[in-house]
């Protein structure tokens, strides 16, 4: 049973894409998961292996992974990565001519001697597109040293740009000496760093990696074959990445795969065999596909959630991440993925710097965190702020006195231009009039001042804009301004715009006075009445509706039955069932009552999501249901274009009383309730949230609680 939430900036999400828990390490799989149904990792013949998801990053499966190893050519992987980022940076392009040194002389040097070579020769002329073939596919020393020389001067030099790479990739067990990978003292790599030099070649240079794809080629009027034997293997969708062996290092493997959106990498390193090498890399990236597979839930630019923001141009802030994110889940978990975000503070206060750290979102797997990211402010919420090279809007914010919220100025602002001061507070007229002053003073000018209703409705704002000439005027703006005292807040000062929504929390009320009195208000109201929700409980009543059968009334004892004007049948009111009722313009907000229907019952699935139960709506008997059982019960009456009466959510009550009818005019239909599935839940505990899903279901319109001013 779950447990109520005691933190509310604890927010769950309900997700439609399926992501789960990443296996770490061949330890971690050794056992058979009887949930998931995932085998061992099969028995690899190698000294040291590792497969890892490229996209997530998560390791599937390791043994000796961060020994270290001689690389053989696998070194050739980095001398590719190096070309690839030159290119990249566009010092030339795969057409340019390369002119052989001697060094790179084929049959001249018996450091060669036995290797794979493209047999170069000196004084030959040959495009860089031939000599990266030469390196990927044929695995050439020769090409090694001449697109050394080429890019850095000489090996030495192409050397230090390969260990460069190196630090900057984090990469911990590796060194290079040389640029092809023959034998040579202190040069060693690992599985693990392999694998993630493979990932970087793919991310990073993808132009590059596409060559490893390629079958064959020819030079010199001699056909050539890529040496990695899994690309002609049907069974797998192999695109690459390079082939290793001397006498020290064994035989070696690095191999990359994709089905469908899933791209593995494997590092098989101390093969004992030519052929051994693509067999154990094989096991290893069939058993990964097999029982693995990779999720994307979220994408880098797109709002998942949005949390109110005070102080700011706008009422709420987008939230999301700063890049993609992947998960790599056990096949058939996908439903049993959890996923909530948990902001570092209850509020969020502009300004609001770009991709600025507000929390952190957390998926779960079987109760248990598998993964985290950092929540940021999504750059698109904070378009409008940015500061322009001249003219334009720039915005600085002042709470209250002594705390000016104050962003820095941008050193290379040009002038002349102008910028917004907006104060948040009362904007009683002396306040206004001291701005003006002040802004007067020092960047004389004609200014009209705007003054409006926050967005709760609880303060006025006013904002100004200010013309300014050099640098100085705004330094001297900035420090009077920021000191200006802003009049202290009292509940009778506030202001509400025709938007806002009043939120009223009732208590425990008797039914029929506050039926009368909806009815009252939706009788006196016009066009210029602010919306309101009541929140209420009852003492135990059935209500009937307005066309109401007797005989779904069973035996109801002392309980008292109510007529009512609302839509359908009979149901149960009592104490622990959470009433919510909507007293809405619907012609204001131009909302059809079908369209209001589906917002409350979506308001009511996704409170209910935050506490992981599942809920649902049916099409042939309205309300919310939990497995088959009614949670919720709906029921308005519209007049005058407005709505009344609600909703009434079963939380933590008494539900025997329900035995005694028909509910909503249904024999038989059972009942249950949010107390079934999170211990301890109260109404105090529901209330924000329901509040908050409907508000956010209606587009966030500005809203308050008077009642708790």
């Amino acid at each position: 049973m779950n447990t109520a939430p005691s933190a509310r900036f604890v927010k769950r999400l309900a997700l439609t894409s399926a992501f789960a828990l990443a296996a770490m390490a061949s330890a971690q799989a050794d056992d058979l998961n009887i949930k998931t149904m995932i085998p061992g990792v099969p028995q690899i013949d190698a000294e040291a292996y590792i497969l890892i998801d490229y996209n997530s990053g998560k390791v599937l499966a390791e043994s000796n992974a961060d020994a270290r190893r001689d690389p053989a050519s696998l070194t050739k992987m980095m001398t590719s990565y190096v070309i690839g980022q030159a290119m990249k940076a566009g010092k030339f392009d795969d057409n340019a001519m390369v002119t052989i040194g001697k060094d790179a002389w084929a049959t001249g040097n018996p450091v060669f001697k036995g290797s794979s070579l493209m047999f170069l020769q000196p004084g030959m002329q040959v495009p860089v597109n031939k000599l990266v073939r030469g390196i990927n596919l044929q695995s050439g020393n020769d090409a090694c040293v001449a697109m050394a020389d080429f890019v850095a001067g000489s090996q030495d030099a192409f050397v230090s740009l390969m260990n460069g790479y190196v630090s900057a990739l984090g990469l911990k067990n590796t060194h290079f000496q040389t640029v092809h990978g023959l034998d040579a003292e202190g040069q060693y790599s690992s599985a693990r760093d392999m694998a993630l030099i493979g990932q970087a070649l793919i991310r990073d240079v993808p132009n590059e990696y596409a060559i490893y794809k390629e079958k064959e080629f020819t030079f010199n009027n001699i056909r050539q074959t890529n040496r990695n034997g899994l690309l002609w293997d049907t069974s797998l969708n192999v695109d690459g990445i390079k082939t290793g062996h001397t006498d020290a290092a064994g035989y070696n493997l690095v191999a990359s795969a994709t089905e469908g959106q899933m791209r593995l990498i494997s590092a098989v390193l101390g093969g004992h065999t030519y052929k051994g090498r693509e067999t154990e890399s094989k096991k290893l990236l069939t058993w990964g596909f097999r029982f693995f597979e990779t999720v994307s839930p979220l994408k880098a630019g797109k709002e998942f959630a949005s949390e109110p923001a005070w102080f700011g141009d706008n009422d709420r802030a987008s939230l999301g991440v700063d890049k993609d994110v992947y998960l790599t889940i056990p096949r058939g978990r996908m439903k049993d993925l959890k996923a909530s975000y948990v902001l570092t503070t209850s509020e969020l206060h502009a300004p609001l710097q770009k991709n600025q750290v507000v929390g952190t979102i957390n998926f779960q797997l079987d109760g248990k965190t598998i993964e985290q990211r950092p929540v940021e402010v999504d750059p698109i919420y904070l378009a409008s702020k940015q500061l322009p090279p001249a003219g334009g809007s720039y915005y600085f914010y002042c709470r209250n006195a002594g705390a000016p919220m104050k962003t820095k100025l941008n050193e290379l602002l040009e002038f002349p231009t102008s910028f917004t001061y907006k104060v948040m507070g009362l904007a009683k007229p002396e306040l206004v009039d001291l701005v003006v002053e002040v802004v007067q003073r020092h960047a004389p000018g004609d200014y009209t001042p705007q003054v409006k209703p926050s967005s709760k409705g609880n303060y006025h704002s006013v904002s100004i804009t200010i013309n300014a000439t050099h640098i100085e005027q705004v330094e001297t703006l900035y420090e009077e301004l920021g000191n200006i005292e802003i009049p202290p807040f009292s509940p009778g000062d506030a202001v509400l715009s025709q938007d806002t929504i009043l939120i009223r929390t009732l208590g425990l009320q008797p039914y029929e006075p506050v039926s009368q009195a909806m009815h009252d208000f939706t009788d006196t109201r016009d066009d210029t009445t602010a919306d309101e929700i009541w929140l209420v409980e009852h003492p135990q009543v059935f209500t009937q509706g307005q066309a109401g059968k007797a005989e779904h009334v069973l035996m109801p004892g002392d309980i008292p039955v109510v007529q009512s004007d609302r839509g359908g049948q009979v149901t149960f009111h009592g104490p622990g069932q959470q009433v919510m009722y909507l007293l809405l313009n619907l012609k204001r907000r131009k909302l059809g009552v079908r369209e209001l229907v589906t917002i409350l019952e979506q308001t009511v699935v996704n409170t209910l999501a935050e506490y992981d139960i599942q809920a649902y709506p049916r099409a042939d008997a309205p309300g919310v249901y939990v497995d088959g059982r009614k949670i919720c019960s709906l029921g308005l009456r519209i007049r005058k274009g407005c709505s009344f009466h609600g909703l009434a959510l079963n939380i933590n009550m008494d539900l025997s009383p329900f035995l005694r009818i028909n509910p909503c005019g249904y024999a038989g239909l059972e009942m249950t309730q949010v107390s079934h599935f999170v211990e301890g839940i109260t109404v105090h505990d529901i209330q924000p949230r329901l509040v908050e899903n409907f508000i956010a279901l209606l587009n966030h319109p500005p809203y308050q609680y008077p009642d708790a001013e």
